[in-house]
């Protein structure tokens, strides 16, 4: 039954809205070792046949998942005998059976608005809810029964908590920590706060002791359980504090900083006891298992990763559970320990299996966050990539095998660049300074370029590679000598609005930029004087306005946030072309080598292929599965390199691109290729019938026909038999039983 469940659960959006692909779709992806794709796969034929090479299979964490909802799910909290509450933006409390993923009970409204936070006594007969301004205590062994309603509160109730006896909860909010009587709803105290007010608090689990942490505070606070609670302590921190959680014995207290390390602290003598390091990014929740031998934790960037704790904290080790968990909103361990419930974005709930005896697999070297900047060497050698994982990488461009290890940075990066002569790589990140390092060794080349006061967004190198420009979010592009590690005499140049894209002609005598509003404003490094009134891109807003010269240099490519690219002649100051076809703003653009070709990457997530001279659009590439940031054509002409906000870099055939033709798709890879995927995976048909659905841990990682290197951390292969059973002729996918 598991088995099933676990195949139902993990390809639930395909068998909900489509019946015959629990055979063309769920049936394919489902885990090769499992009953069910055993006992059927041999009585199917003419299916897709997937491979995955560096990735968990599908479905193989995944125990079920859970939907009802209408809005965001905003906390969970198991119930002792295992079933799972959750609270949402829907205005209700739903209880949830963790066997048939089906509400046990009646759902619980107060028409008090958004549900922020939800809580159960150790008994299992009562359960909090915090909504705008009221705590109600609902009776869970007469759900029909009205809650009691305590009122008090102004605004937001961030969190509740029941006192370990069942008897006292406490409920934290912007006005403060307030404690009341479970019996008689009696408010026990109030301790006003300002600012932002208490976000959290938790009780010791000998009662005695209650934590509190505040919003924008770098302390935690321990209050003295009594008639009026009082300040006994105060834990400091280094940075603020985002979320905090007791061990089961009550001897050990973690809390998670905003400066992305998780502290333990020792409850008998009230000091950090160790420090958990590996974090790029928030982490959404801390809790201790059941036995208090280890610490779960759910970040933006690392996913959940589970930590063995020795007695005396001074042997910690993570395992690292996987996952995709960018859109997670909350976390939470069984109370024997052995599932995780997760929350996400889109208002479902899906509970994962929380052993670490799976099969380890091995991912390829990749980069795990957004790849925001790629380019390519002049040499055809190398790519170089940058990405939010604060990593600049460096990869064999021909066989995307890494180069050197990662240079990590403090922040987040934004650009990378390589001077032309292939000897110098630029890095911006979020700390608002230029980093050169020497592409051969990774070594930092001298101190970092500092100038700028705020985040650096694009940085690349004149031709003769002895200048380097930079443009940031003070307002300005400031352009440095690469030899004294200076800023030149050309420059600054102000801007009224954050500067995102900069470019800089081929003869080294006219500086373009993109701003934050869409405007391209053209400079003179000689006169150091704007050449024109700015490009405006239809006063279409746009997050980032990419922009880049011809190779002669006569022509400008600007993308605008209306999806459109336009073509501008500089000498004859007019508008040349416009490439409409994205759906989406532009992302990125660059020329091929001749001038004879433009690319353009977009937030529909396609590469596209223009012709530079009339403007016709000769391919449209697809396989991303997010924004491709960043795009660079090989020296030689025959290929293009896209990176994406999934986390991949793609090197795309040309010949093999434009060559390809709609009509002579034969298969699931082809047309994966030439229509992409919907948002939620599915691959449609030219009357939009659903021919095939893909899981969402793998869109990013098909390999498809024009993509002749994949730099990613998975790999995945769809192939087709020479039939392949799709559309209205899938019943023939269907062998039969065999006869007995």
């Amino acid at each position: 039954m598991r088995d099933a469940n676990t195949f139902v659960a993990s390809s639930r959006i395909a068998i909900e809205r489509s019946a015959p692909h629990i055979y063309l779709s769920a049936l394919p992806f489902a885990a090769k070792d499992s009953l069910v794709y055993t006992f059927f796969s041999s009585r199917c034929t003419g299916l897709v046949s997937v491979k995955t090479l560096g990735s968990n299979r599908h479905g193989g964490r995944l125990v079920m998942s859970i939907a009802g909802h209408a809005g965001r799910v905003e906390s969970i909290a198991y119930l002792p005998d295992g079933r799972l509450a959750s609270g949402s933006a829907d205005g209700t409390v739903r209880i949830w059976n963790m066997r048939t993923g089906d509400e046990s009970m009646p759902h619980f409204a107060s028409g008090d608005g958004d549900v922020h936070s939800v809580a159960v006594a150790l008994t299992g007969k009562s359960l909090a809810s915090g909504s705008e301004g009221v705590v109600c205590i609902w009776n869970l062994e007469a759900p029909r029964e009205p809650p009691r309603r305590l009122l008090g509160h102004i605004g937001p109730v961030h969190s509740v908590a029941f006192s370990p006896d069942g008897q006292s909860i406490a409920s934290v909010g912007r006005d403060g920590l307030r404690l009341w009587r479970v019996e008689t709803g009696q408010q026990l105290s109030v301790t006003s706060e300002t600012m932002a007010g208490v976000h959290a608090v938790a009780f010791a689990p000998d009662g005695k002791i209650i934590a509190s942490r505040f919003k924008y505070d770098k302390e935690v606070r321990l209050w003295s359980f009594a008639d009026v609670p009082t300040v006994v302590h105060v834990l400091d921190h280094e940075a603020m504090v985002s979320s905090m959680c007791f061990s089961p014995d009550g001897t050990k207290l973690a809390t998670y900083l905003k400066n992305s390390t998780i502290q333990l602290w020792s409850m008998e003598f009230r000091k950090s006891i160790a420090t958990l390091r590996g974090y790029l990014n928030r982490v959404q929740s801390i809790q201790f298992s059941p036995d208090g031998g280890s610490l779960l934790s759910v970040s933006d960037d690392t996913g959940v990763q589970l930590w063995k704790l020795d007695r005396d904290s001074n042997d910690i080790t993570s395992i690292f559970l996987g996952g995709q968990w960018q859109a997670i909103t909350s976390a939470s361990l069984s109370p024997d320990g052995l599932y995780i419930a997760l929350t996400y974005y889109d208002s479902t709930i899906q509970i994962w299996d929380a052993s670490i005896n799976h099969e380890a697999t091995q991912a390829f070297p990749a980069h795990d966050r957004q790849v925001r900047s790629m380019c390519v060497s002049d040499n055809g050698a190398f790519i170089v990539s940058g990405s939010w994982d604060r990593s600049a990488r460096i990869w064999d461009a021909h066989t995307g095998e890494p180069k050197l290890p990662p240079l990590i940075h403090e922040r987040q990066l934004n650009s990378v660049a390589v001077s032309p002569d292939s000897r110098l790589i630029a890095s911006a990140a979020e700390d608002n300074m230029v980093r050169l390092w020497d592409i051969r060794t990774g070594e930092l080349v001298g101190e970092p370029l500092r100038g700028h006061t705020d985040a650096v967004f694009e940085v690349t190198f004149t031709r003769n590679s002895n200048l380097l420009a930079s443009a940031s979010d003070d307002q300005t592009v400031r352009i440095w000598d690469v030899v004294t590690k200076r800023l030149s005499t050309i420059g600054p140049f102000h801007y009224e609005h954050s500067v995102r894209c900069v470019a800089i002609s081929p003869d080294n005598k006219l500086v373009a930029a993109g701003d934050l509003i869409g405007d391209v404003h053209l400079w003179n490094t000689d006169s150091r004087r704007g050449v024109r009134d700015p490009y405006q891109q239809n006063e279409c807003q746009s997050s980032k306005c990419p922009v880049t010269f011809s190779p002669t240099g006569t022509l400008i490519a600007c993308g605008g946030g209306d999806g459109i690219v336009r073509i501008w002649d500089i000498g004859a100051d007019r508008l040349n072309l416009t490439l409409i076809g994205h759906t989406r703003p532009v992302a990125s653009i660059a020329y091929s080598p001749t001038g004879l070709i433009i690319g353009s990457g977009s937030e529909d997530f396609t590469v596209r292929l223009w012709d530079a001279v009339g403007g016709t659009q000769l391919a449209v590439l697809c396989g991303h599965f997010g924004v491709v940031e960043s795009l660079a054509f090989m020296p030689d002409g025959n290929s293009i390199v896209s990176g994406s906000g999934d986390s991949t870099i793609r090197v795309w055939d040309m010949v093999t691109a434009l060559a390809r033709s709609p009509k002579d798709i034969k298969n699931a890879s082809e047309a994966v290729e030439s229509t992409g995927l919907t948002e939620v995976g599915w691959l449609l048909g030219r009357t939009e019938e659903l021919l095939l659905w893909v899981p969402t841990e793998y869109r990013a990682y098909l390999n498809l026909p024009s993509c002749k290197v994949l730099i990613a951390k998975h790999h995945v292969f769809m192939n087709t038999e020479d039939i392949w059973h799709h559309g209205e002729n899938w019943t023939a996918c269907w062998l039969g039983m065999p006869a007995f």
